[in-house]
């Protein structure tokens, strides 16, 4: 036990530790800390730190008489003095040997020692002087009781110091009673003058007393006033609440009154808005006849002109006498007298600074109002007279294509060949402005269309959109049941190339998307290759999302590329079609800006990894940004977007495939020679504006038909050089850009280029200008309308093929749950009690019960399951709102990360995919494979009925269109962003009994978590295969047999003999085809019959060595079938 020292305190200092090992002193009187040497040495506790953990001992009573009863140190019985005072002694004893047995300095111990003895001195003082200080025999007493203290200290001193000298027990107990005199002569002293001091003290407290009396007596009158207050406080409260009351009825009174006055406003404005315009016309024609009888007023006025002036001559001389007498006058009037007060003077404004207007304030027309930042140069006047000539626009529905004329094979031969240098790029000023191109244009055409766009800086853009939607008589078009209008202008520009973007019939059209009912549960393009495309400039996606609507079901995979942030893609908005099969991209540097040359040849690698090096069938571009203000100069602004979007289209367009791109003004030579080389780079290119888009603005369309690969990889090479000089340029700060790409006289060369281009452009002008004006005119008359506007938006819309109907927004989506679907498609007969049946295990007797011994295999599909034979397929169906699994109930799975589009029920496997490291395998860094074993219905396609194999097709296509190029996607926005990486679907490989043989070549042996297990490659994932599932092709009551003479298979119903044989072709318009949900979810069936499906297991027996390697290797065993016993 380590030797302790116990203090008396009633706090601790932090930085001294306490010793788990101690020995309580004292514990019935008080609680003590103890602390130790060892404690003090590794502390490095100075004496000046020990000495406040002892200062309350050694200030009052040094032998712990104040601890025992605190408060009342004279009443403490006499009897406990003795044994209390020998405790505290051998304390003292035991810290002082315990710190020099330690090796503590010597100086330590004398300080300690010191300040002992100063501490009773001041104690003796401090203590007995105030109480006698009044008595004659104060400093007497003073001093003698600081002689006995010291004294007794002495005495304790030398028993501490010296034991061994004091052995003797009763020369200790002398000492102990000396010392215990010197309390008691201590405590006498100092019980008088505590007497004393407690009568002052008594005297002190009857004043305080008397004062506190008083100041109750105040507060108690404070009081009541204070709450005679709050009372008149509260009745006021109530007053002004009664009257909010009030207020409140009469506003809400009066505002129902205002509401039927408004109603009644706008039914008589509704009846008389015909009479009102006739009114119009009577009042023009009014106007008219009354300037004739002006003329007979001229005279008159003139006659009166003169009497006045005489009038006003005669006066004048009264009028400046009366000045003199009213400027004398005083106001006596209340509301005179106050203005004087405010220095008001007559004709003045108010009071000394004068910032108040003189003037009456002017009625608002609600007219010139701009919005932030834009700037009204010429402020135009509204006019109610200003009447619009509809004779002047032609309001058409179908439109007219002018191509270009074919560009010959020699040309095009020369340009390329002239193209491999950099001679033709010319180099020149900067220049801001269009008033001189004239080449393709002509010159009064042009200046009457820039004077007429000085429209949009005389009109604030409010006012201008305002009118804009009036005047435009194709304006309610807008975007449909599309997300915006970019949507409707491809639907526009497709129909009007006759369907050349979309690659369709208006046949197939109108059986995937009737114009008058709902899209039926059969694709037509099932068997057709996926279309893929790609969508450049695209955000927010409009653009695309009418694609995949056009083409339907899992037709169509698109690429996207557009600028990240607030024009990125909003997915969330694509409400006519599924947006998981468009994948964005972003280009090398992450930003999708186009014009970087990077990100274009990263674009062109993407795409065509995606497209299997073949490229896209169709891509469309429609770059732009904001020119409010800079309308003129739209062209020289856009100049390197024309560039690089055309570069693209030569990029990643496959062979013969079509591209159309969004352009504006094309009068300078830059714009010219990139038609021109689009010109010889495909087959067919066409110019053309098309009525959704609208007719003031300079927008228009460049669509090329039959990518020509023998000539335009010279010119997308050519393109590339010349956009990274414009980017050498613009990094350079350079006062010089890229002024021609083309020489001039080259394209002039071309008349029948140069011709085409030039009309188009004046045609084009001369309509732009027509509906600005129209612009101007609604603007001025506020209570102009173009009545088409209603019979034109649908006679469109039903040209273009694209249904009258609303866009469906967030409550108006269909929320239908997996009950319904899976209701809605399998039927009343089949139940998904069946669902998670535990399927029946494999044996060679299924193979031979019924069926001809010659084909007793062709029978059955295969398909490898990479989980334990417990765990069974499973049902999945998404729906708008998921992707659900059904485990005796439907769970919910993904996340969100499942990019499966709704109206889709699938039997899946959830797999795990792994890779091969060192012969071992590891879990690749996906979210898993969903397996499809079989499908049913697939994005609203019903295949259920079909055969097996057409059903797998089709989820092979299905598959395709959903597989990322980068099998990643982002989640979350701004901070919280991220990429990760989803479930990836699969189909399942099929194959059959006879390819068994071949398929064991590609089996390996992996030791995996303690046994042997064989994997296989499939779909590029490593897997491991448990099991084998084996599915029926025909319905029960078919079997298949061999036709020698026709060398295929044919079924042959025992029940329907008079149908005879049914080859392959015929199944399913015979329904031979065993359906999905026959063989998923197969009802009660006889027991001469083999299942529709079972599990033949590959796990590695507990019993015997049945397992993966048996199968492969060995002819046959007991346990279960292997391959040789199969095939042979």
């Amino acid at each position: 036990m380590v030797e302790a020292v116990t203090f008396h305190v009633k706090t601790s200092q932090p930085h001294i530790r306490h010793h788990k090992d101690f020995t309580t002193v004292n514990s019935r009187f008080f609680y003590s800390r103890l602390i130790t040497t060892e404690a003090l040495k590794q502390s490095n506790t100075s004496i000046d730190s020990l000495f406040p953990l002892i200062h309350c001992q050694f200030t009052w009573d040094p032998f712990g008489l104040q601890a025992l009863f605190p408060g009342h140190r004279e009443n403490v019985p006499n009897r406990h003095w003795i044994g209390l005072i020998s405790q505290n002694l051998a304390t003292y004893r035991w810290l002082f040997f315990s710190l020099i047995d330690d090796c503590l300095a010597i100086d330590f111990w004398w300080t300690f020692l010191s300040r002992l003895v100063g501490q009773s001195l001041s104690f003796s003082k401090e203590c007995l002087e105030p109480a006698l200080s009044r008595t004659s025999i104060a400093n007497f007493v003073t001093i003698r009781l600081t002689d006995l203290s010291v004294f007794s200290l002495f005495i304790i001193l030398l028993v501490i110091s010296a034991p061994h000298v004091f052995e003797n027990v009763n020369f200790v107990s002398v000492c102990a009673i000396i010392t215990l005199c010197s309390s008691l002569i201590q405590n006498l002293f100092h019980i008088l003058g505590w007497s004393q001091k407690v009568m002052s003290d008594l005297e002190y407290m009857w004043t305080e007393m008397i004062q506190l009396e008083t100041a109750l007596h105040k507060a108690v009158v404070n009081k009541h006033k204070t709450a005679d207050l709050g009372l008149g406080v509260l009745h006021e409260k109530e007053d002004l609440r009664l009257k909010l009351a009030k207020l409140q009825a009469q506003f809400y009174s009066i505002k129902i009154e205002l509401e039927e006055e408004n109603q009644i406003s706008s039914e008589f404005q509704s009846h008389h808005e015909v009479p009102y315009r006739n009114e119009l016309r009577m009042e023009r024609t009014l106007y008219e006849e009354n300037s004739a009888k002006q003329d007979l007023f001229t005279e008159r006025i003139v006659v009166m002109e003169t009497d006045r002036g005489d009038v006003t001559a005669r006066n004048e001389s009264t009028t400046g006498a009366c000045l003199e007498d009213v400027h004398s006058l005083k106001s006596v009037s209340p509301a005179a007298t106050m203005m004087e007060k405010t220095s008001y003077d007559d004709g003045k404004r108010l009071e000394n600074r004068e910032q108040d207007s003189v003037e009456p304030l002017a009625l608002s027309t609600h007219l010139n109002r701009v919005d932030l930042g834009h700037v009204v140069t010429e402020p135009v006047s509204p006019d109610v007279k200003e009447l619009w000539d509809e004779s002047r626009e032609e309001k058409i529905i179908e439109e007219d294509v002018y191509w270009l004329p074919n560009c010959e094979e020699s040309t095009r031969d020369w340009i390329v060949a002239n193209l491999e240098g950099s001679e033709w790029i010319h180099i020149g000023e900067v220049k801001m402005n269009i008033d001189g191109e004239t080449e393709f244009c002509d010159g009064e055409i042009l200046r009457t269309m820039i004077e007429f766009k000085k429209v949009f800086t005389a009109i604030p853009q409010c006012d201008l959109q305002e009118a804009r939607t009036r005047a435009n008589p194709y304006e309610t078009i807008g975007g449909a049941f599309f997300q915006n209008r970019a949507a409707m202008k491809l639907a526009n520009l497709d129909r009007v190339f006759d369907f050349l973007f979309s690659g369709e019939t208006e046949e197939r059209l109108l059986s995937k998307n009737p114009l008058t009912s709902a899209r039926p549960n059969f694709n037509c393009d099932r068997e057709a290759p996926l279309f893929y495309f790609a969508d450049v400039c695209a955000g927010p996606g409009a653009f695309s999302e009418y694609m995949l609507w056009r083409k339907a079901f899992y037709n169509a995979k698109g690429f996207g590329f557009t600028l990240r942030g607030e024009n990125d893609f909003k997915f969330g908005r694509f409400t006519a079609s599924c947006a998981h099969y468009l994948e964005p991209y972003y280009g090398k540097h992450g930003d999708g800006d186009v014009i970087n040359p990077d990100n274009i040849n990263s674009l062109e690698e993407f795409i065509m990894k995606g497209t299997n090096d073949v490229g896209v069938d169709f891509m469309m571009a429609d770059g732009g940004f904001s020119v409010i203000g800079n309308e003129i100069i739209q062209e020289i602004l856009a100049k390197r977007l024309y560039l690089c979007q055309l570069l693209v289209s030569l990029c990643i367009v496959r062979e013969n495939g079509v591209f159309f791109c969004t352009l504006y003004d094309i009068f300078t030579p830059f714009s010219a020679a990139l038609i021109f080389l689009m010109y010889v780079a495909y087959d067919q290119v066409a110019l053309h504006k098309p009525l959704s888009s609208r007719p003031a603005n300079s927008e228009r369309y460049i669509v090329c038909k039959g990518l020509r690969k023998k000539y335009s990889d010279a010119v997308r090479d050519y393109l590339k050089r010349v956009n990274l000089k414009m980017d050498e340029l613009t990094k350079a700060k350079s006062s010089h850009e890229v002024v021609s790409i083309v020489p001039i006289e080259i394209i002039r060369r071309h008349e029948e280029f140069s011709t085409y281009l030039k009309r188009h452009n004046e045609r084009i002008a001369i309509r732009q200008s027509t509906y600005l004006q129209k612009y101007l005119c609604y603007y001025k008359n506020k209570s102009l309308i173009d009545k088409d506007q209603g019979t034109l938006r649908d006679g469109c819309l039903k040209y273009w093929l694209v249904p009258n109907k609303p866009q469906r927004r967030g409550a108006e989506h269909y929320r239908i749950d997996p009950e319904q679907y899976f209701r809605s498609f399998s039927g009343k007969m089949y139940s998904l009690e069946n669902v998670n049946a535990r399927l029946p295990m494999f044996t060679m007797e299924l193979l031979t019960r019924r069926l001809l011994k010659e084909l007793k295999y062709a029978e059955f599909s295969l398909n490898i399951l990479s989980n334990k034979t417990t765990t069974q397929p499973e049902l999945l169906i998404s729906t708008e709102v998921g992707v659900f699994i059904w485990k005796e109930r439907w769970e919910k799975i993904g996340n969100n990360l499942m990019r499966i589009p709704d109206k889709t029920v699938l039997l899946v496997e959830r797999a795990t995919a792994y890779k091969l490291v060192e012969n071992c395998l590891e879990t690749m860094e996906t979210n898993g494979l969903i397996r499809i074993l079989d499908a049913a219905v697939i994005n609203g396609d019903d295949v259920s009925r079909l055969s097996y194999s057409k059903r797998m097709e089709a989820a092979r296509k299905f598959c395709r269109a959903l597989q990322l190029v980068i099998p990643k996607v982002r989640i979350g926005w701004r901070a919280q962003e991220r990429y990760v990486a989803p479930p990836q679907l699969v189909t399942a490989e099929i194959f059959t009994f006879d390819y068994l043989s071949q398929l064991r070549r590609r089996f390996s042996y992996v030791r995996h978590l303690g046994e042997e297990v064989v994997i296989i490659e499939e779909n590029g994932y490593l897997m491991i295969c448990k099991a084998l599932r084996v599915a029926r092709l025909l319905k029960e009551s078919y079997k298949m047999g061999w036709s020698c003479d026709q060398s295929r298979n044919y079924a042959i119903s025992r029940s329907q003999s008079d149908v005879g044989s049914l080859f392959e072709e015929l199944w399913e318009e015979h329904g031979c085809c065993s359906s999905f949900w026959e063989t998923s979810m197969p009802l009660k069936q006889s027991r001469d019959l083999p299942p529709m499906q079972f599990i033949w297991s590959w796990e590695n027996s507990m019993l015997d060595d049945y397992g993966p390697r048996v199968i492969l290797e060995s002819d046959s065993h007991k346990s279960g079938a292997t391959i040789n016993s199969i095939v042979i």
